[in-house]
């Protein structure tokens, strides 16, 4: 391995590192907010009565399958740029 492809791997490295740190406290974010969004909206649906009620709950119960699904991809790409992280420090034996 040349001297340069050792700088482009350690860079490549910090990088997928920084990747990996930023999908973990997105996920943790995203979790938080959607927890505060679904108390709001169970405050706002105590108060309304019959059908108005009825498509509160349902907008939160979409709002929630949308969030449920874009953390599951999130947490899928924080895993691959993990795995990709152990990768790189393995090649440089680092622990």
């Amino acid at each position: 391995m040349t001297n340069e492809e050792r700088n482009l791997a350690m860079d490549e490295l910090k990088l997928v590192n920084d990747d990996y740190k930023y999908r973990d406290q997105l996920i943790v974010t995203e979790f938080a907010l959607s927890i505060t969004a679904f108390a709001i909206g169970l405050n706002v649906a105590h108060d309304l009565t019959g059908w108005l009620r009825i498509v509160v709950f349902f907008g939160i119960s979409l709002f929630l399958l949308i969030i449920a699904n874009h953390i599951g991809r999130v947490n899928q790409d924080r895993l691959a740029a993990g795995d990709r992280v152990n990768d790189l420090k393995a090649k440089f034996k680092l622990p």
